[in-house]
């Protein structure tokens, strides 16, 4: 059973990086923004030759008949506080572990027999469930 809830993508799996925020951890300072090229939806009158070319196909046009236009724009912003890297209990205290500590990374321990934290983020929740079932 997870130690963790379900995210949205699934469980973070073992040997992952992870940025964080909420909580507890070292207050960050670089900002993270999330953009798209097609963030912003604009509504925008019909130019000259998009009228005629409606009008050629006998398109029914309103007097202030708009199109929508999709401009860039940043969708969220966000400023993780910490990095967090899954690890298997086995490895608490080593070196490995240490050296996670030296880079201000913080741990995050999972039992090692977890299934719910094996594989890696690529892999198909049912696949992973039905191959962790499997006796030894």
């Amino acid at each position: 059973m997870a130690v963790e809830a379900r995210r949205g993508c699934g469980y973070r799996k073992v040997g992952g990086l992870y940025l964080c925020s909420g909580g507890r951890g070292v207050a960050g300072e670089t900002w993270i923004l999330f953009a798209h090229s097609k963030a912003v939806e604009s509504r925008e009158p019909l130019t000259e030759a998009e009228r005629a070319a409606a009008e050629r196909q006998n398109l029914l046009l309103l007097d202030d008949q708009k199109k929508s236009v999709w401009k860039p724009g940043i969708f969220k912003v966000w400023r993780p506080e910490r990095i967090e890297k899954i690890l298997p209990e086995s490895k608490r205290g080593s070196k490995e572990h240490a050296e996670l500590q030296e880079k201000g990374i913080l741990a995050v321990f999972v039992p090692d027999d977890d299934p719910d934290h094996r594989g890696t983020v690529y892999d198909d929740e049912e696949e992973t469930s039905a191959a962790s079932a499997v006796p030894e």
